[in-house]
C-alpha cells in the first residue's frame, strides 16, 4: 500500500515539495530529457504505471543514463511490467576510481508504454575526487576489482561509507548468485553491501564502521562475473 500511495503522488497533478537536492523527471512513454547532476553518490528511483502495449500485454521498461559533456553512459535499470518500480545507485565523479559518469548535463532517456517518473536524489556530495582520497589512508585501496570468488582486505577508518558495487556476465542467461560480505578482523561485526541472483547489476549501500572495529576489513565476495566495489567515506 505504501509503494501504490507514493506511485499516486508522484503521479498525480498535484506533486508534493521536492527535496532541494532531488532531480526529477516525469512523463509517459518514450522520452529523453536533459537534467544537470553535479559531484555525489544518487540514488535513483524509478516508478512506472498503466505500462502495457497496444495488445493489453505488459510491457518493458527502461532508464538511461549518459553525459553530455565528458565521460559515460549508464543503464540504470531494465524491467517489464504493468505496474514497476525499482531503485539503483549512481556515481557522478570527475576521476577515474569507479564506473559512473561526469557531472555537468546529462540526457535520460526512458523507454516505456505507460506513465512514470524518475527520481535523482543525492545521498553524499563531494566537492572534489581528492576529499574522497584524502579521507583513506595511504596504501588502503578504494576500489577493489576481481572476478568470480575472492577474499580482499581494505582499510576502513570508523566513519559513514557508501559502497557502490555492481557485477558483470555473471553467470547464465538466468543470473548466478553474487554477493559481498564486509567483516572486521577485530571483531565480529559484518555488513552485508550486495545479495542478488542477476547477469549484470548495480547497487548502493550505505553503512557505518564504528570505532571500536575500525582498521583492517576482510571483503569476501561470491560471483562467477567480473565485479568492482569502490567505498566513499560520507561527510558526517
Amino acid at each position: 500500500m505504501k509503494l501504490i500511495k507514493s506511485i499516486r503522488n508522484a503521479l498525480s497533478e498535484e506533486r508534493p515539495e521536492l527535496d532541494p537536492r532531488t532531480v526529477e523527471i516525469h512523463g509517459a512513454g518514450r522520452s529523453a530529457r536533459r537534467i544537470s547532476l553535479g559531484v555525489g553518490l544518487y540514488r535513483v528511483e524509478a516508478y512506472v504505471r498503466h505500462n502495457v502495449d497496444t495488445d493489453g500485454a505488459e510491457a518493458t521498461f527502461s532508464v538511461e543514463v549518459e553525459s553530455l559533456e565528458g565521460r559515460g553512459h549508464a543503464n540504470l535499470m531494465h524491467g517489464a511490467g504493468e505496474l514497476w518500480s525499482g531503485s539503483v545507485g549512481l556515481r557522478v565523479d570527475t576521476g577515474h576510481l569507479t564506473e559512473g559518469i561526469s557531472p555537468g548535463h546529462q540526457s535520460v532517456t526512458v523507454a516505456a508504454e505507460g506513465t512514470w517518473f524518475v527520481q535523482f536524489v543525492l545521498l553524499a556530495p563531494m566537492r572534489r575526487e581528492s576529499d574522497e582520497v584524502a579521507a583513506c589512508r595511504a596504501g588502503s585501496p578504494r576500489q577493489l576489482t576481481g572476478a568470480g570468488t575472492r577474499a580482499q582486505q581494505v582499510w576502513l577508518d570508523a566513519g559513514i561509507y557508501g559502497a557502490m558495487t555492481s557485477v558483470r556476465d555473471n553467470g547464465t542467461d538466468d543470473g548466478d548468485y553474487f554477493s559481498a560480505t564486509l567483516r572486521s578482523v577485530r571483531g565480529t561485526e559484518w555488513t552485508l553491501i550486495a545479495n542478488e541472483i542477476s547477469i549484470r547489476w548495480d547497487g548502493h549501500e550505505v553503512f557505518q564502521i564504528k570505532q571500536e572495529v575500525a582498521g583492517r576489513q576482510q571483503l569476501t565476495v561470491k560471483a562467477s562475473g567480473e565485479w568492482s566495489i569502490v567505498f566513499a567515506r560520507l561527510p558526517e
